[in-house]
This record gives C-alpha cells, sequence and structure tokens, in this order.
C-alpha cells in the first residue's frame, strides 16, 4: 500500500518568542487510527532578532533541546536533537548523508529551515520477514516492520520539542520568531495493536574511572539493538567496550578502529561520512572530543532484529568503558531497544 505523506498537526504552546536560555516544551498530537513510518521535524526562526538559528551540535546545541515521543502519556523515546542526528547518521550508506538533517536557505537570515527524521519503519534495514495479515502470510520488508501502528492500546500519542533560546553555536540568545512544522508519512494499520516498537532511553551515569564498569541498563527492557556512548561531560571518551550478559561475552574489549571497521564493512557510518580511513577521534578541543567521540555498540549491524542482544532472562548485563584518560563527569548513553510500550 502506497504511504500517504500530511503535513504535522499544529504544535501547540509555540510562543512569539523566547528569552536567552528561556526554554519551552511545544506538542504535537499525533493521529490515532494510523500506522506512522516516519515524523519530518521542521524548524528555524524568522524574527528580527538572531534569525535563521538551527541544530547545532553535539558540542553545542542549537534552538532545540529536546525531542520526546510520548504514548499514553509515557515518554517512549527521548534525545537531543543532535543525538538524534548522530543515531540518524550512522545508518547513511558510506559518504552519504542520506539519513543526517538537511537545511535549506541561509544560516543566519529568515526562512533558514533544518528538517530532521524521527524514523519509526527503519528504511536502512533489509531483507524481508513473512506476517500474518488477515489470516495470510504474506512477505513484507523488515523495514516496514518497525512502523508505529497507533491502534488498540494507544489512546494518545505526541511528539514533545523543547525549544530553547540559543544560537546555532551553543550561546544563550533571543530566540525570535520560532516556527516549527513538518510532514509524516503514514498508510492504514494492518495490526490491532501496536505491538513491539523500538524505544530510545536516555540515561546519564557517573564516569569516574577507566574502566569502568556501567551495570545499570534494564535487564527486562527487550532487545538491545545497539547503546550509544557520547563522550564524557567533561571530555574523555570510550576507547574501548566490553559487553557481558549473564557471564557472556558479546564484546570482547573491542577498541574503537576495530568496532568502526566491522560498522563500515556493513555500510554503516560511525566516523559520519568517512570512506575508508578510520578516522580517530578528533582530539583538536573539546568540542571537537564531544562531536567525534560517540561509541557506538550495534548489536544486530547485520539488519537482522534475532541477533540483537536480548534481556528476556538476563540477570546480569554490563558493559565495561575504557575511556582515553581517567573521568570525572557524567556518560550519557541512549540505548536502542525493541520491547511493549513503556
Amino acid at each position: 500500500m502506497s504511504n500517504r505523506i500530511r503535513q504535522l498537526p499544529a504544535f501547540n504552546g509555540l510562543p512569539a518568542s523566547l528569552a536567552a536560555g528561556q526554554n519551552v516544551v511545544v506538542t504535537c498530537p499525533l493521529t490515532i487510527g494510523q500506522r506512522v513510518h516516519v515524523i519530518n521535524l521542521e524548524f528555524g526562526n524568522d524574527g528580527a532578532t538572531n534569525p535563521g538559528q538551527g541544530l547545532g551540535t553535539l558540542a553545542a546545541l542549537g534552538m532545540v533541546n529536546e525531542i520526546r515521543v510520548v504514548v499514553n502519556g509515557k515518554v517512549q523515546r527521548k534525545f537531543t536533537g543532535a543525538e538524534l542526528n548522530y543515531i540518524n547518521s550512522l545508518n547513511n550508506p558510506l559518504g552519504s548523508t542520506m539519513y543526517s538533517a538537511k537545511t535549506s536557505g541561509t544560516a543566519g537570515a529568515a526562512g533558514f529551515r533544518t528538517r530532521i527524521p524521527i524514523f519509526f519503519a527503519q528504511p536502512w534495514r533489509g531483507g524481508t520477514t513473512t506476517v500474518n495479515i488477515g489470516g495470510s502470510n504474506v512477505e513484507v520488508p523488515l523495514s516496514e516492520t518497525t512502523a508505529w501502528s497507533l491502534t488498540g492500546s494507544v489512546k494518545t500519542a505526541s511528539i514533545e520539542v523543547e525549544l530553547i533560546g540559543r544560537t546555532s553555536a551553543g550561546a544563550n540568545a533571543i530566540l525570535d520568531g520560532p516556527v516549527i512544522t513538518g510532514t509524516y508519512e503514514y498508510d492504514t494499520n494492518l495490526s490491532a495493536d501496536i505491538g513491539p516498537v523500538v524505544k530510545y532511553r536516555r540515561q546519564s551515569f557517573n564516569a569516574g574511572a577507566t574502566p569502568s564498569d556501567i551495570t545499570q541498563f534494564d535487564k527486562n527492557a527487550g532487545i538491545y539493538s545497539a547503546i550509544f556512548l557520547f563522550a564524557t561531560s567533561d571530555n574523555h571518551y570510550a576507547t574501548a567496550v566490553k559487553v557481558t550478559r549473564n557471564g557472556e561475552e558479546y564484546r570482547n574489549d573491542v577498541t574503537r578502529a576495530q568496532n568502526d571497521m566491522i560498522l563500515q564493512s556493513r555500510n554503516m557510518s560511525p566516523a559520519q561520512g568517512a570512506t575508508s580511513a578510520l578516522t580517530p577521534v578528533d582530539t583538536t578541543s573539546n568540542a571537537t572530543k564531544q562531536n567525534t567521540g560517540v561509541y557506538p555498540i550495534v548489536f544486530d549491524y547485520d539488519d537482522a532484529f534475532h541477533n540483537a542482544l536480548s534481556t528476556a532472562d538476563a540477570n546480569e548485563l554490563t558493559v565495561k568503558v575504557t575511556y582515553d584518560a581517567a573521568p570525572n563527569g557524567l556518560l550519557v548513553a541512549i540505548s536502542e531497544v525493541l520491547g511493549t510500550l513503556d
């Protein structure tokens, strides 16, 4: 069935302007009864003061602070705009910007827009699978199986975007005339309920030694597709990772270069666009460490969900992180998990 594309409903609570450093959460209700494949957010600002602001970077967030997907009043996905862009960009084919945020217009001028997708269906997944539709087995693309059917137990669903008075360079400033709109792609529901969904859980952990163990990941979450380890708040980054579940090793002190090579061999872009060289962390400044210091642990890099890390019977789940030097701050980790709604 062909997908339909519609404009998003209007965001509620959008102010005429925001003072420097002031934040506000605007909300877009989603239509119940549709199967949503992707939401394409579009934002900018057109006021006379500081027009044309955008996404920013991991080191210096711009006008979008946090994005949340909420179902039945509970947050199912949470990330900053820059973190979402990193996660999307990891799935770019080598040398491509296929899934990354796009801009139009002139930065710093009215009419400048940033567009960033929130993927529910995952178009980078290859292959097919068989599902039962109306009593018949039908072969469908694997990429479509994660689209969200907003039906059955789903009574309310929305997108929340936290805007802040800040420039694209990360400096607090008046955000005059903010604009946020977008489109979404959907088709007809194929199931009576939403079923398993891909969630993103954002957590912060104390990082005070190298190596150090993280044992607080949810052991009843579902199936872990990936865990993204961002640079610490004091600008240190993972150089190697070990993962154990119930005492069994799933990653054995895999270095950053080894991990990058494996992901690149599957046509993924851990270095955000590198075509051959295994790009090391850029240590020129604290900002470059933040922007290039992400370590993506991808369990289903072969596109098959059955190769992701199940926690169905996990009594122990540990991620041991070795850093470039001993940190003394917080590590943000975002887990990509296939499971039931929270």
